[in-house]
């Protein structure tokens, strides 16, 4: 599989912006994704080699969100863990049996219901008063980490957001653990889905490699905003996130 100098310099930028937004964000790989099948490679190539890259920000992420001290307990993060990757079968074994155009349409829906509870929402909950009880807090990750598999492997654009905030609406998590919870989900699934793109040669090491270092830079500095604008200043980049899907998924429907 052949590929020459313009396909890095197509990608290596679109990947440190992706970095950037996943960081903050969530939903790099609507900005990576496309960029990588503009260049013409092969759908499963494009597909194995972004994740690649991207896990490798991704893991830069975590790093810095742990010495930050944004790391939940343990057990939430085993519970979200093995149920999004519950919920992640049973929503491939779902896209057997309904088309994807409905979800789509349900997904135009949610997604300005979306941006609205950013917008209205200015304040992240502070302490300890505002969470809930261990045992609803386990209840709840679990049930969102289990909706949000089965929609990650039923269609999947920007999991990451969507996993993020309902972490943190629902379950009441700090928008910090709820994006460092978030970052060990995607980190995992991408991993298994990496194992088998490799089993099928689907995924340019040298390419994937070099992207990656780019979208690891990315991370770097989009973590860094991050930390230093938790909620505040990140939430019109949450909004930006959800308006490029919302018109993706428009442009897919017409």
């Amino acid at each position: 599989m052949t590929y020459d100098l313009l396909t890095y310099v197509i990608l290596c930028p679109v990947a440190c912006l992706a970095g950037f937004i996943d960081a903050i964000a969530g939903g790099g790989g609507l900005i990576s994704l496309p960029a990588f099948l503009a260049t013409g490679l092969p759908v499963h190539a494009c597909l194995g080699t972004n994740k690649l890259a991207a896990s490798m920000g991704t893991v830069l992420t975590i790093s810095r969100f742990v010495r930050e001290g944004f790391l939940p307990k343990k057990d939430l993060i085993i519970l979200a863990v093995i149920c999004s990757a519950a919920g992640a079968t049973l929503g491939a074994s779902l896209t057997l049996l309904f088309s994807d155009s409905f979800l789509k349409w349900m997904m135009l829906v949610l997604l300005p219901l979306s941006a609205g509870y950013v917008l209205l929402n200015k304040q992240q909950p502070q302490g300890e008063l505002g969470r809930l009880s261990a045992g609803r807090e386990r209840i709840r990750v679990s049930g969102i980490a289990l909706l949000m598999g089965v929609y990650c492997g039923f269609y999947g654009p920007a999991s990451g957001t969507f996993l993020m905030l309902l972490l943190f609406a629902v379950a009441k998590m700090p928008l910090t653990e709820s994006n460092c919870t978030t970052k060990i989900i995607n980190l995992t699934t991408n991993l298994a889905a990496i194992v088998v793109f490799f089993q099928h040669d689907a995924v340019l090491v040298q390419l994937g490699l070099t992207v990656g270092l780019f979208n690891m830079l990315g991370c770097y500095f989009g973590a860094r905003y991050f930390v230093r604008k938790a909620y505040s200043g990140t939430r019109y980049i949450i909004i930006l996130v959800l308006t490029v899907c919302f018109f993706k998924i428009l442009f897919d429907l017409l």
